[in-house]
């Protein structure tokens, strides 16, 4: 989400400081700071996956050590 607001914020600064001289070399050098809606689509699916991942990881880490700490001594060690 911190993506989407930086941005969303350099397309807002280089669209109010259209006139500026260090706007036009940040368009030389970057292009247009606008991704459109796909692109703010695209970083929020990344990051909801990003964290459907790590939930799944931490989910599936901990039922094994618990099931390994039920066994005492985990004679079910994988």
């Amino acid at each position: 989400l911190a993506a989407v607001v930086v941005f969303a914020g350099l397309g807002w600064w280089n669209a109010m400081n259209q006139a500026t001289p260090e706007a036009s070399q940040l368009s030389a050098l970057f292009g247009s700071f606008s991704i459109g809606l796909w692109g703010y689509a695209g970083i929020i699916l990344v990051a909801l996956c990003v964290a459907f991942l790590a939930s799944a990881t931490s989910r599936l880490t901990v039922l094994r050590h618990v099931g390994i700490l039920e066994t005492y001594g985990g004679a079910a060690r994988l």
